[in-house]
């Protein structure tokens, strides 16, 4: 009767939900019909969060309160390959960031090869990160008023869109390019190319050369956690399952800074260490605290944090009342061009 419920569900194909395996025993000898016991295992294709869990769990304890009966559910997850584990010992920012002593240049890129992140201390200038906040502010309010202006199909901060300049990122979340050619940008131009504080990181990374491009990623006060997700897909030879060691150096490696500190309740970018050897943990992010592989950037203003583009990663929640901007660095490959994460048309395509 359970396999049969399961059936009528209206599950997509993907998810694939069935009994597997459905064993009756008595608790005791002296136990009759009506008190048996029945342990069912489902299979139950998913992501791995706790609201996928809690989305089957809900439907079985349903499906039994009907018939009078307890439930009680234990979820295993079985991953689809190479599964990382982290130390017990806390990661902070102090412990990742690229400019320790203790390290050497070798050592550095090979704790970024394994942990796929690394953040640098030092940070921009106040002179420069308040002149550059500032044209940002500017930035924002001019696109947010071409939106009023011209499009005003779309519900700024609830529907999703992508022009070649600007697009959604989930409610109350946006990423918007900016042309460093233009005037107004060269501050921001002189530290993208020149001046960064994490320079050295990119040059060891990518020492065949990079080009860069720079959005402003905001979150307005009301903005949810995303979801897990990597912005690069992973285009070359991944690790192996069982060493976790192998895969591709990074095409591409993004450097976020924010131009205000951070904190809970500004929110701030979560990040899944490792996560960036193989595309199999794709869908695996809630599974990051479990594995002691997530790490907080919560950074002052002008501190950054580069990670492999593979790597995945959400933003946090905006709990605040004010705008968390932040500047997004990426470096690519020189034979790399960007598809994904914009569309075609222009946001400025009628003037």
């Amino acid at each position: 009767a359970l396999a049969a419920h399961l059936a009528a569900l209206r599950w997509t194909a993907k998810r694939d939900a069935r009994v597997v395996e459905l064993e009756r025993a008595r608790a005791s000898a002296a136990d009759d019909d009506d008190a048996r016991a029945m342990d069912v295992t489902i299979a139950w294709r998913c992501r791995a969060c706790s609201s996928e869990d809690a989305r089957l769990e809900r439907r079985v304890r349903a499906w039994m309160a009907t018939r009078g009966w307890d439930a009680e559910a234990t979820t295993t997850v079985t991953a689809p390959g190479y599964v990382p584990l982290g130390s017990i010992d806390a990661v902070t920012k102090e412990t990742l960031d690229w400019g320790r002593k203790d390290r050497t240049d070798e050592e550095r890129v090979a704790a970024f090869a394994d942990a796929g992140v690394a953040t640098c201390l030092k940070a921009v200038d106040e002179e420069t990160t308040r002149e550059i906040r500032e044209a940002t502010e500017r930035f924002v309010e001019r696109v947010e008023r071409r939106f009023e202006e011209s499009f005003g199909d779309i519900v700024y901060g609830r529907d999703r869109f992508a022009f070649r300049e600007i697009g959604s990122r989930g409610g109350e979340r946006f990423d918007a390019l900016v042309d460093l050619e233009l005037e107004e940008w060269a501050t921001l131009r002189a530290l993208a190319r020149d001046d960064a504080p994490w320079r050295a990181i990119v040059d060891a990374l990518m020492p065949n050369g990079w080009n860069v491009h720079v959005s402003v990623v905001y979150s307005r006060p009301g903005a949810k956690n995303q979801e897990w997700h990597a912005d690069g897909r992973h285009l070359d030879v991944e690790c192996d399952v069982r060493t976790g060691c192998g895969h591709a150096p990074p095409y591409g490696v993004c450097v976020f800074m924010p131009l205000i500190d951070l904190s809970r309740e500004t929110g701030f970018t979560q990040f899944f260490m490792r996560s960036h050897k193989t595309s199999k943990l794709i869908g695996f992010g809630d599974a990051s605290s479990i594995l002691r592989l997530s790490f907080d950037g919560i950074l002052d203003a002008g501190q950054s944090v580069a990670y492999d583009y593979r790597l995945l990663h959400r933003g946090m929640a905006n709990d605040s009342l004010a705008n968390r901007p932040v500047l997004q660095f990426l470096y690519t490959a020189p034979a790399y061009r960007e598809t994904k994460n914009y569309g075609t048309r222009s946001l400025w395509s009628s003037q």
